[in-house]
């Protein structure tokens, strides 16, 4: 629900903020999958994980005022955090 909520909002302040919350909220559920022992939806849930933490990765770097990543400009510079 906060990824529905987050990309709903206009600036990439608002976004990051609920993309991490969401993060958050599917690393708890991570951990109630592992107490239920179901490999196969561990797999998906890991999946999901590195996705949620790549599209925060890229908000953070949006923040910061880098450039978006494509196929001509796969390496940047940006400023530090």
């Amino acid at each position: 629900l906060n990824l529905a909520e987050g990309s709903g909002k206009t600036s990439i302040k608002d976004r990051k903020r609920f993309y991490e919350i969401a993060l958050a909220s599917h690393r708890e559920t991570q951990c109630l999958i592992e107490l239920i022992n179901d490999q196969k939806l561990a797999e998906k849930a890991d999946h999901l994980g590195a996705c949620l933490f790549q599209l925060v990765r890229v908000l953070k770097a949006q923040a910061r005022g880098c450039p978006p990543i494509s196929e001509e400009t796969p390496f940047r510079t940006c400023p530090k955090e």
